[in-house]
């Protein structure tokens, strides 16, 4: 009888902190950079709990800082960040979240490699049914 072997899972995501308050970099900087450092993954901007903008960075805790200045600023209060084990991934992460969230702050979507990757065409409301002539009451008729 053989033996089966345990496999060792690699996971992508090598921690994460999830909707946290803007605040923290003044209130707990310490703590932010002991966790993040200058490490690269996919990091989640939110307006109370509605996702606003998505992106990635090969130092999180330097990008959430600039979009505190930038013209992001305002725009956000709460963050999301995700430690990916390997900076190549990250673009095609943050493409696929772009393209499934569709966030209100970010001008692009998702790129991915052999897809469609034109905007979908604004909707528009189609137009009312034109009126079809019908049956004629001679009651109706003027002469």
């Amino acid at each position: 009888m053989t033996e089966k072997r345990e496999r060792k899972s690699n996971p992508l995501v090598l921690g994460y902190l999830e909707k946290i308050s803007s605040k923290a970099f003044a209130d707990y900087p310490k703590q932010i950079t002991d966790l993040i450092g200058k490490k690269h993954g996919i990091y989640a901007l939110y307006k109370n709990d509605r996702l606003y903008y998505v992106g990635l960075a090969t130092n999180l805790k330097r990008r959430i800082k600039q979009h505190r200045i930038d013209k992001h600023a305002g725009k956000w209060n709460r963050f999301s960040l995700y430690l990916v084990r390997k900076q190549e991934h990250i673009k095609e992460l943050e493409s696929l979240i772009l393209r499934i969230a569709d966030p209100t702050g970010n001008a692009t979507s998702g790129r991915l490699p052999g897809a469609d990757n034109r905007p979908p065409p604004a909707y528009t409301e189609p137009a009312p049914p034109t009126p079809q002539p019908g049956p004629v009451n001679p009651n109706d008729c003027p002469f």
